[in-house]
């Protein structure tokens, strides 16, 4: 019997993938789009920019469940994103649950709130449909933030971990912005603390890697190279600096071709590629490790926040079988992604 010998990977950069996605999304080819995710959470399955485009697909095609499910998850990690918190209340609002859909709509205005989408679900939601949507302080320290005005939004995020302690987005923009205002002893203890209370939290880490010991820096290397290796999400969100150093990703020659078919049908460059090593791979989707979803009571969020997402018919799209959650050993498309079968 002859030695099975495992395929030679072709190697490839995550910036790669994810200007591929990004720009397969920007064209509408959400299908596209979504194997291309896919394949970089075969290798990363806790990669947040990912994340983050799978919750636009799932807005652009209306499948506001699976939406919900990514959701949840990104907000295990960052529970300061807007289109998160966006993706829960348009769930909520399917549901006719207005009041709750109305409270997420907040949470998302909050984070960002010049979002048109956002400020669209708060008026369907608000008792008052003609009632304009009004600043407040959470809101006023994401725009600070947008415009990197460290110190302000530092001020400002402390008044608000006084106000509501629980709330653990506060406390981690006010740990990031103790850091990027200069105020290293009271950020690096913030974040420390973060660390250890809610151990998926990435600003939490960067904070730590950015200011901490030796030791620091080691219990970080695994969060940040699984959820945002090569600073992407971190760099669209806060303006912090991304890393020129490549994250190569090795895959398999079909996968590769895939992307080289997308990027010359798209028409920008291509970086060559080579083949590497084979290795036994450990990113068989089946053992992939996602951020679970956030339960239903979202933390530090308004509590009942939706059933349970196992519970729900799940949006599939045009050429998957037809599956739902409960009945069904297929797997759907983008559940197929993070290795959930149902």
């Amino acid at each position: 019997m002859g030695m099975h010998l495992p395929e030679a990977l072709v190697a490839t950069t995550l910036r790669d993938w994810s200007s591929a996605t990004a720009e397969a999304v920007a064209l509408e080819e959400f299908e596209l789009a979504a194997q291309l995710a896919q394949v970089v959470l075969r290798r990363l399955p806790r990669h947040l920019a990912t994340y983050q485009r799978l919750i636009e697909i799932t807005w652009q095609l209306k499948h506001w469940d699976e939406g919900e499910d990514w959701g949840r998850r990104l907000l295990q990690a960052d529970p300061a994103n807007a289109y998160a918190w966006r993706s829960l209340a348009r769930a909520a609002e399917q549901r006719d649950q207005r009041q709750q859909a109305h409270a997420l709509y907040r949470r998302a205005f909050e984070a960002h709130p010049y979002d048109p989408h956002v400020r669209a679900g708060m008026s369907r939601t608000d008792l008052d449909a003609a009632r304009n949507p009004e600043l407040n302080l959470a809101a006023l320290g994401a725009l600070y933030i947008k415009g990197q005005r460290w110190a302000h939004a530092a001020t400002t995020y402390r008044t608000l971990v006084q106000a509501e302690p629980r709330r653990s987005d506060f406390q981690a923009l006010l740990a990031l912005t103790l850091w990027q205002s200069r105020a290293p002893k009271e950020a690096y203890r913030l974040a420390r603390h973060l660390s250890h209370s809610h151990p998926n939290l990435l600003p939490a880490w960067v904070v730590l890697n950015a200011l901490g010991n030796e030791q620091d820096r080691a219990l970080a290397r695994n969060p940040l190279e699984s959820m945002d290796p090569d600073g992407e999400y971190m760099a669209a969100h806060y303006g912090l600096p991304r890393t020129e150093q490549a994250v190569r990703l090795g895959v398999s020659a079909r996968e590769a071709q895939l992307l080289e078919e997308f990027v010359h049908a798209a028409g920008f460059a291509e970086d060559s590629v080579e083949v590497i090593q084979p290795h036994s791979s450990p990113d068989d989707p089946e053992d992939a490790d996602t951020l679970a979803p956030v339960p239903d009571a979202v933390p530090d969020a308004v509590p009942d926040a939706g059933p349970d997402a196992t519970s729900a018919p799940c949006a599939r799209f045009t050429g998957y079988p037809a599956c739902t959650l409960t009945n069904s050993a297929t797997p759907c498309p983008i559940w197929a992604i993070s290795g959930h079968t149902h």
